[in-house]
């Protein structure tokens, strides 16, 4: 029968008494059937309460060693009510400490523990681990962040070997499963109190059991002068040529003051770079971030960056195992001229939603020449019902906040990043532009996007054209922003931790507003041909009246390409400046086939409209009629053709509506829209 062992230790160092404990349970002590809060003065609850909802019973159905172990089962969607709590024996910030246990999770179902930083539960999760129905297992920060930081499989309806050790001083964490190391870090909340087991997994479905459990704490004993490499920070992925800051952070675990380091760190085995920092770090201080004097850039590929601690004080401190720290960097390339769209499902209504904001401006600051962000609003005053209608219904789609990458992947607002650079490489057949014309009058804006073909497709490709506009303010209560980061509860979120809830109007700003979609979620049917040969370009045109209200100097043009499963296999996002430069590329492109020189009139029509065309140069010219689905209804070639003439078009037969008058001019197509009334 294993119980507590306590050994005290009496010398004195200075810090306090010296002692090692541990602890073990095999749960052969207790009855089966009977609860395990209640029957230990170890054990606990989320609550508090022994023997209340929260407490699980012990169990006889399997063990892994003698008869007994614990069992967790969910009962309830949101995981629970079993919420049992393994204290550590105290608030441990130095030391080190190893837990090892036994799991054993039965078959698509998963399992969930996390270790909490402060000896009242629920005020700091250190580390949140979760075992996925699938096998998979991750373990991610806790309240420092939802990003995983180890990872691996474990196997179902077997029981296997949970270990996490955590040298608190050096500040440095590692995880396994059967002896097998899922990844090491350091962590931004380097404590723990105690352990919460609770059922819960990805899929709302939870059964598993616990056995042979054991923890061992090992107090710090400082030496007279030891630094410790906590941390070397920079970010581990970057597009390849740009350059970032790093730091390092040190932490005094010997008695003597600390007062400089020398430091060297070396890109790729290069030439080591030799820093020197004035520092006055009383005995188990941390610095803050210590930068260094210059940017890391990226190459290509893989890369380590190594970071060591050469002196401190001027001389050698008493242990050289924490004095160094490696990091593998990674230097993604981009596919030549791709952009990445990603569309935003939020509202203001949603108090979850400042999240996309903050991912969105961010990204869009980070990777400007690649990443397209437009956020797609629901039930408040910015929504397009069309647009929102089409990004609600995208395949699995749960809720809000949530993103779609190039109309691919359906992700939270804190996944982008991954999922951009997986995507950024990808090679496409097309490339985008914007240009424009604008009427300031009318407020009248023509559009036109181009696409060039760099390789041949075949299928159902569409254009799509968005309007964008950033800075969009309001006075009315519906821009009002629900915030539930308000008061930093739930984590620090671009500033909005500091906001009220809700932000009041006057407050806010909204970036990246889509607000306007001109062919609608799937674009246009037909109107580029099936087969589109290499090497060859395509325009299309729109006319948009800028309503009143919106800034026509903070809009932007995103032009995309849907390829025949609806994604967008590239985009191109032109401010509305940079397109009213660029003007209209039929008009100075080519003169002989420009968008202005031809109209449809009457417009609205009820029996017959004319299609004025002028062209300057001999083209060979056809027109086709299509309706509001892209179906075509007439066709008609007319060979080479220049100067000025009208040609008819029939429009008795057809029904009241919305139609559509194709004109092609060689190989360069545009498209006006007339209404048919009865």
């Amino acid at each position: 029968m294993k119980r507590i062992l306590l050994v005290i230790f009496s010398a004195v160092f200075g810090y306090g008494l010296w002692a090692q404990d541990s602890f073990s349970d095999d749960f052969e002590q207790y009855t089966a059937g009977a609860f395990i809060a209640a029957s230990s003065n170890v054990w606990s609850t989320w609550s508090g309460v022994k023997g209340g909802a929260d407490d699980t019973r012990v169990s006889n159905e399997r063990a892994r060693s003698g008869a007994n172990s614990l069992k967790f089962l969910s009962t309830s969607s949101g995981g629970g009510p079993a919420d049992v709590i393994l204290p550590f024996g105290g608030k441990r910030t130095t030391g080190t400490f190893s837990l090892e246990m036994y799991f054993y999770v039965v078959a698509n179902k998963g399992a969930y523990f996390n270790f909490q930083g402060n000896t009242t539960p629920g005020q700091i999760w250190s580390l949140d681990a979760f075992f996925d129905p699938n096998g998979d297992v991750r373990f991610t920060l806790g309240t420092g962040g939802a990003g995983t930081i180890a990872s691996g499989k474990h196997p179902k309806d077997s029981w296997f070997k949970v270990n996490v050790v955590a040298n608190l001083t050096d500040n440095v964490w590692e995880a396994f499963i059967d002896g097998t190391s899922l990844g090491s870090w350091s962590n931004p909340n380097n404590s723990l109190a105690s352990m919460d087991l609770f059922p819960t997994s990805s899929n709302n479905q939870s059964e598993f059991f616990v056995d042979d459990l054991s923890y061992i704490f090992e107090p710090f004993i400082a030496p007279d002068l030891d630094a410790s490499l906590t941390a070397a920070n920079i970010r581990p992925k970057a597009l390849t040529g740009t350059s970032w800051p790093a730091s390092v952070k040190i932490k005094n675990v010997g008695r003597n003051k600390i007062t400089s380091i020398e430091l060297e760190w070396s890109l790729a085995g290069g030439t080591p770079v030799t820093e020197n920092f004035a520092l006055n770090l009383d005995s188990l201080v941390e610095s803050a971030p210590l930068p260094l004097s210059q940017n890391v850039t990226f190459a290509p590929g893989n890369a380590t960056i190594d970071f060591a601690i050469i002196k401190v004080n001027g001389a050698t401190d008493d242990k050289a195992a924490n004095n160094a720290k490696s990091v593998r960097l990674e230097g993604v390339t981009p596919a030549p001229d791709k952009k990445i769209v990603v569309e935003e499902a939020t509202g203001t209504w949603c108090q979850w939603c400042p999240r996309g904001a903050v991912y969105l401006d961010s990204l869009s600051k980070l990777y400007p020449e690649h990443f397209i962000g437009i956020a797609v609003h629901n039930r408040d005053p910015m929504a397009v019902a069309v647009y929102d209608a089409g990004l609600t219904t995208f395949p699995g789609f749960t809720g809000f906040p949530q993103v779609v990458t190039n109309r691919r992947t359906l992700s939270d607002p804190s996944a982008i990043e991954p999922i951009f650079y997986n995507q950024i490489v990808e090679l496409s057949p097309v490339v985008l532009d914007a240009g424009a014309a604008f009427d300031a009058g009318t407020r009248k804006l023509t559009i036109e996007a181009k696409a060039h073909f760099a390789e041949a497709v075949s299928g159902d490709y569409r254009f799509n054209l968005v309007v964008v506009e950033d800075e969009v303010r309001g006075t009315a209560s519906g821009y009002n922003q629900s915030n539930a980061y308000a008061g930093g509860a739930n984590g620090v979120m671009g500033g909005y931790e500091l906001l009220p809830n809700p932000v009041p109007a006057a407050r806010m700003v909204y970036n990246h507003v889509g607000r306007a979609i001109l062919d609608g979620w799937g674009g246009q049917a037909g109107f580029l041909p099936a087969d589109i040969p290499e090497g060859t370009e395509y325009i299309k045109s729109w006319d948009f009246t800028i309503p009143a209200g919106f800034t026509p100097a903070n809009m932007k043009l995103v032009a995309m390409m849907l390829d025949p499963n609806g994604e967008i296999i590239n985009a191109a996002e032109v401010s509305f400046d940079d397109a009213i430069a660029k003007g209209l590329f039929t008009s100075s492109k080519d003169p002989g086939a420009s968008a202005d020189a031809w109209f449809v009139f009457p417009n609205p029509v009820e029996d017959l409209a004319s299609v004025h065309v002028s062209i300057s140069e001999p083209v060979e010219l056809s027109l086709q009629l299509r309706d509001a689905y892209g179906r075509e209804l007439a066709k008609r070639s007319y060979g080479r053709k220049s100067g000025a003439f009208e040609l008819p078009i029939q429009t008795a037969p057809l029904e009241q509506g919305n139609y559509f008058v194709v004109l092609t001019l060689g190989n360069q197509t545009s498209v006006k829209m007339i209404t048919v009334l009865r």
